[in-house]
């Protein structure tokens, strides 16, 4: 058959990636969108000439989002196995490009823009030695190739037949993108929503209901076919389940203010997986859409796998489908208890030899005899739940389910679940609905242990080793080895075991801080004193006496046994460094061995019970914010609004959506839009709260309008919003907010429209007339004079831009003697200008002709002496490398 994929060139589809790649932010995804059009109408030409062709554009878009692709097996590989079968296709031996290309990670000398991955290395390596510019291979080539790799994955074969063809057909640039592809890591600067997005409107929310991309990709090919707003979820096929929200024990009290009774279910510390069944046909797939129903574990009918067997006479006679969401998990067969995820088991992959079995634990269900329930009240669909099946240990079981009704019910479960070792609670509105691919606004909440500072045992630990970074980490350490101290009869008798790797936690600032001051320490030999993991040791180790303490939570600790302590912590991540500690003072290995309650695989690090007083010694900052947000869920009681008894519904085009309207304008009143928003079923609230959908404001002038504006939490838009949304021609779909129509906006808004319009509301799909091109002319002229960045802008620039650095200057506090065209993208990459030579200057930047004299009199006046002066080329130098250069070359005598 004829397929569009086939006339697509791998080599044109690389040349877009570095395109993209190299544009600015805004730019990306019209580049990407022109590209998936232009293909589009390729498509349709094809079709016309051969009405069998495929003109699919999954083909492409399983490339660009490879970890989204559930269709093609895994490859087996990652970058240091990818790394070794490079070493050996392209005999490198023991060269020293193999020697770079293994160890990746490291910073060389040689200053080539790798892109600080293996992808990048890998390239700047091959474009040396290949004298090959184009490959010749189609898409459709490309992604034959790829499959033969993940089967022989599957069948435990050798791959390097498949890796022989591609260096002999491939060029570096092509083998670079490949490596993305096959590492699943594209890393254009763009994520999974903006590509979704320029492919079609709907498709990421589509994507987010079936978590199929083939199914979206083809459901979507027309850019003019609009989905209805309907739950997609159907039986055999992965969606993306309804996510928890984290929350703290301290403040359950909150959650009785608006709703009068909750479920509690025990946080299961598994798989979270979905069991599907249609006519005897089962399919399990995990929470990220991943079908591993082919598993000799599970089975796709009663006659294959273990599980499925097993299930199948379990289930409702009468039940002719049904879709259950549960957590997978692994069941001992000899102790008759489950086991945990920090146990050496991976439970989709267990065999009839296994220790464990697997078992799901169903807490909810989806779908049954064909009829969706995600709009029924959650104890309806428990009730459901309780007559699909009959629960057998081990093999289908169905969660407890507590109904409570105060926080001390609550508390009092939570403290049970401590004692039981189990992850944490579940509290879930007994009203709510399900929402698939949601977290946050569900009132569905986790309770655990390790959110709380009082309830668990921080453990203060040694820096004794590095782990270079990749990416945006590229060249430093952006892992840390950890180690316990253990006492000798002396000081020079004194040992250091390492416990655990731990990277999360640690802010930008910090890490760049403890580069810096390691910076002259690292070494590549093992210290005497250090005893290190027998697997996975770090890039550079750290002698103690130059190290600091940093203090480490995790949730608990796990057997281990390639570290020497005998265990390691799970899910570890940095609370702070500990300035105030000496290197000496970290936690010892008597301190360390009081914490292992029993000789299990499994040690909770909980200290003691909640209790009520816990919520009065919440920080004062975290109290203070919560409070706020108690308040502002309250109604005012001198406006009740609108009675919507009195208001007769027109249409469902708003249901399930919460406004607040503060005030109207001269031409429409708040009653009359209160009145309007009841008309479409929408719910209308006094005062905003985290389910608040939008807030219209007419007169942004009053107080309360402006405050609700200037916080940035809601999405607060005009009158002329409501307006355009309730006319008829709009009743089929709630319309999509335009730039010019907000007053406000949360950042998932912003970043939305970010892929429609640019920052002039010049809208990338559609075509320019009059009307816009004035709009945009005056937008323009509204942003003439910049505002400064804030903190949030940033963290946005620095997920727009990847590998690019947004910060080079950040800790840079520069004096130009002259006024120069520098300051401005000096300030914009972080650094502070001082105009005048004072204590908090650090580099004062010269050129030219300047007065030596008059500048080293101010410095010496300014009382600080390790200001540097520096030739400003040194500025000019880091912008064009993006990066930090070093000072030396530039310092002025």
């Amino acid at each position: 058959m004829v397929s569009l994929a086939s006339k697509i060139e791998f080599n044109e589809f690389c040349n877009l990636l570095e395109e993209i790649l190299s544009a600015s932010p805004k730019n990306k995804v019209k580049i990407l969108t022109d590209f998936l059009n232009k293909w589009r109408e390729v498509g349709k030409e094809l079709k016309n000439e051969n009405p069998d062709a495929d003109i699919s554009l999954f083909p492409i878009m399983r490339l660009l989002l490879s970890s989204k692709d559930h269709e093609r097996g895994p490859y087996g590989l990652k970058e240091k196995s990818l790394g070794i079968l490079y070493v050996r296709v392209f005999c490198l031996g023991n060269s020293d490009d193999a020697k770079q290309i293994i160890n990746y990670r490291e910073p060389t000398e040689q200053k080539t823009p790798s892109g600080g991955d293996l992808a990048g290395k890998i390239y700047w390596i091959l474009k040396r030695r290949q004298t090959k510019n184009i490959c010749k291979l189609s898409i459709e080539q490309i992604n034959s190739l790829l499959d033969k790799i993940a089967e022989k994955n599957r069948q435990n074969k050798s791959k390097d037949p498949e890796f022989f063809r591609m260096a002999q057909q491939c060029s570096a640039l092509e083998i670079k993108w490949l490596t993305r592809i096959i590492l699943k890591s594209i890393r254009i600067g763009i994520g999974e929503k903006q590509i979704l997005n320029a492919y079609h409107p709907d498709a990421e929310s589509l994507f987010g209901e079936q978590s199929n991309l083939r199914e979206v990709c083809d459901t979507l090919h027309n850019l003019k076919y609009r989905p209805k707003k309907t739950c997609n979820i159907s039986v055999l096929s992965p969606f993306k389940p309804m996510l928890l929200e984290g929350f703290y024990i301290e403040r359950i009290s909150e959650l009785f203010t608006t709703t009068p009774s909750y479920i509690i279910q025990t946080k299961f510390d598994g798989e979270r997986s979905q069991l599907h069944m249609s006519n005897g046909k089962f399919k399990y797939y995990t929470r990220h859409g991943y079908d591993i129903t082919n598993h000799p574990s599970f089975g796709d009918s009663p006659l294959s796998g273990n599980l499925t067997s097993k299930i199948s006479s379990l289930l409702n006679p009468e039940c002719r489908s049904i879709i259950l969401d549960g957590e997978l998990m692994g069941w001992h067969k000899e102790k008759l208890c489950f086991g945990s995820k920090g146990m050496n088991f991976d439970v989709k992959k267990l065999t009839s030899k296994s220790v464990h079995q697997p078992c799901l634990m169903a807490f909810d269900i989806i779908l049954y005899n064909d009829k969706l329930l995600v709009d029924l009240p959650l104890k309806e669909r428990l009730k459901v739940l309780e007559s699909a099946f009959t629960p057998q240990d081990g093999v289908l079981m169905r969660s407890n389910n507590t109904i409570v009704s105060s926080p001390d019910q609550i508390r009092e479960i939570f403290n049970q679940s401590l004692d039981n070792y189990d992850e944490g609670i579940v509290v879930k509105d007994s009203l709510g609905i399900y929402k698939p691919n949601s977290r946050e606004g569900n009132k569905c909440y986790k309770i655990k242990a390790e959110y709380s500072d009082n309830l668990v045992e921080d453990i203060d630990l040694l820096i004794v080793g590095g782990y270079y970074g990749q990416g945006k980490y590229s060249g430093m350490y952006n892992s840390f080895l950890v180690a316990l101290v253990v006492p000798g009869p002396s000081e020079e008798t004194r040992k250091f075991q390492s416990v655990v790797g731990v990277s999360s936690g640690i802010p930008r600032d910090k890490l760049r801080d403890l580069n810096a001051r390691f910076a002259e320490s690292w070494t590549k030999e093992r210290p005497s004193c250090v005893v290190g993991p027998s697997k996975d040791p770090p890039d550079s180790w750290l002698p103690p006496e130059k190290s600091t303490v940093l203090q480490i939570r995790a949730s608990e600790l796990i057997k281990c046994k390639t570290q020497p302590t005998g265990y390691t912590l799970r899910f570890p991540r940095v609370k702070k460094v500990r300035e105030d500690k000496p290197w000496y003072d970290a936690c010892t290995i008597t301190e360390f061995n009081n914490l292992i309650k029993h000789r299990g695989v499994v040690n909770k690090l909980t200290k003691r019970h909640a209790t009520e007083e816990d919520e009065k010694c919440l920080p004062a900052k975290r109290r203070d914010t919560e409070a706020k947000f108690i308040k502002s869920i309250k109604m005012d009681e001198k406006h009740f609004g609108v009675r919507a008894a009195d208001v007769q519904r027109k249409t469902r085009l708003m249901e399930g959506k919460e406004f607040c309207v503060i005030n109207g304008d001269g031409k429409v009143s708040k009653e009359d839009l209160e009145r309007i928003l009841l008309e479409h079923s929408a719910k209308v609230v006094q005062n905003p709260g985290r389910n608040t959908f939008c807030v219209l404001i007419g007169d942004e002038k009053i107080l309360k309008a402006r405050n609700l504006i200037e916080c940035a939490k809601y999405d607060v838009a005009k009158i002329s919003w409501v307006i355009r949304a309730t006319k008829e021609e709009n009743w089929g779909r709630l319309v999509e907010f335009l730039p010019w129509e907000m007053l406000a906006m949360r950042k998932e808004t912003r970043d939305r429209l970010k892929v429609m319009f640019d920052e002039y509301w010049d809208g990338f799909f559609v075509d320019a007339d009059l009307e816009s091109l004035k709009r945009s002319l005056e937008r323009a002229e509204d942003l003439e004079d910049c505002r400064a960045f804030e903190e949030e802008d940033y963290k946005e620039l620095e997920e727009e831009c990847g590998d690019l650095q947004v910060r080079v200057f950040e800790n840079v506090a520069g004096h130009f003697v002259k006024d120069d065209w520098l300051k401005k993208p000096f300030v914009f990459l972080r650094g502070k200008i001082c105009e005048e030579i004072d204590g908090s200057t650090t580099h004062v930047f010269v050129g030219g002709n300047w007065d030596r004299e008059s500048v080293y009199r101010k410095i010496n006046q300014s009382g600080k002496n390790f200001i540097k002066v520096l030739d400003k080329k040194w500025v000019r130098e880091c912008l064009d490398r993006g990066r930090l250069l070093p000072e030396n070359d530039y310092i002025v005598q």
